[in-house]
């Protein structure tokens, strides 16, 4: 195959079904090689949800699989429908198949951080959907109840509060009327929960996190940390390199650029700052790593010989994948 050749195949959806496939299988080596996550921990409002969702086995294992292959697929239509990066590709949803992969302990269980990416995801649509549109106050209403209902099973949802409340302005739908929406979409899923005592106040907790430092308490959990740190850094350095880009870009598409931007910076706060919960955090990380860095390559780096730096990075996740994998049998 030619370069070019190459350039296409890496952006197309046939790339992103091999990248899937190769995710998933891996998950399944990973679930039978008995990778394991870290040990359940009570973490959401409601204090009898905790970790992880589902138990381990093959339900947790499949449900896993399909979730993150739904979270792909919203990241290749947010970009069909919005086109935040001037450039249509589906090479996001692959990175983020591959990323996945890379740690199959934060696929292997099914926990509250898959549905994290997922309600970010969905309420990037809702709010790219309402650009403008001072009307638009359920779109806001329905994004904040999602938020709102994520943190009765994690509290971890609540980062994405000062990310969509900041949107709003970014959006340029922020006024009183739209604050309002956003509380009382907040305040909805209690008022269900508590109003006709579905859920007693006294299972309700709320443990504000705890700073923690960027670290591995057992050899384990090192090759972990170093994926997440990879991750974290190639998210950061395909930022600056998209953000002269960006500024060439309209206002809308500026706007939607800035949230995603904010979405990514507050993930690795949190991921830095509450590394003992960083499989909440994980998933969507992977998210906005996979949306920086296909961005850099579908509208800032399209030079031909560009699919090598793809191939390089995948072929990176798949040593991270193979030195977790030979640590845990080890």
């Amino acid at each position: 195959m030619r370069h070019a050749d190459w350039l296409r195949f890496i952006h197309s959806r046939n790339a992103v079904g091999v990248m899937t496939l190769m995710a998933g299988g891996a998950m399944w080596v990973a679930s039978k090689a008995g990778v394991t996550a870290p040990a359940p921990y009570t973490c959401g409002i409601i204090n009898t949800v905790t970790q992880p969702l589902i138990a381990s086995g093959a339900t947790s294992l499949y449900f896993s699989i399909g979730i993150n292959i739904v979270i792909a697929l919203l990241l290749i239509y947010l970009n069909k429908i919005f086109n935040p990066m001037r450039a249509m590709t589906n090479l996001q949803a692959g990175l983020f198949m591959i990323m996945q992969g890379a740690l199959p302990a934060s696929a292997v269980w099914f926990g509250s951080g898959e549905l994290l990416a997922l309600v970010a995801i969905l309420c990037i649509f809702l709010l790219y959907a309402s650009y403008s549109d001072t009307g638009a106050m359920r779109n806001i209403f329905l994004a904040f109840l999602l938020i709102s209902a994520l943190s009765a099973a994690d509290t971890a949802a609540l980062i994405l509060l000062p990310v969509f409340w900041l949107a709003l302005a970014q959006m340029r739908i922020f006024s009183l009327r739209s604050v309002l929406a956003s509380l009382l979409g907040l305040a909805t899923p209690w008022i269900i929960l508590l109003g006709p005592g579905i859920v007693p106040l006294d299972r309700l907790q709320f443990t504000m996190p705890k700073v923690a430092s960027f670290f591995a308490d057992t050899p384990d959990e090192v090759p972990m940390l170093v994926t997440v740190a990879t991750t974290a850094f190639l998210t950061v350095a395909a930022w600056l390199q998209n953000a002269m880009k960006i500024l060439s870009y309209n206002a809308r598409f500026r706007a939607f650029q800035s949230v995603l931007s904010v979405l990514s910076l507050v993930v690795i706060l949190a991921v830095t700052l509450d590394y003992t919960r960083v499989m909440a955090y994980i998933p969507l990380l992977d998210c906005c790593a996979a949306m920086q860095v296909a961005h850099l390559f579908a509208a800032v780096h399209r030079r031909e010989k560009s699919y090598i730096a793809v191939l390089s990075l995948v072929f990176i996740y798949i040593l991270f994948y193979l030195w977790t994998i030979i640590t845990c049998i080890s």
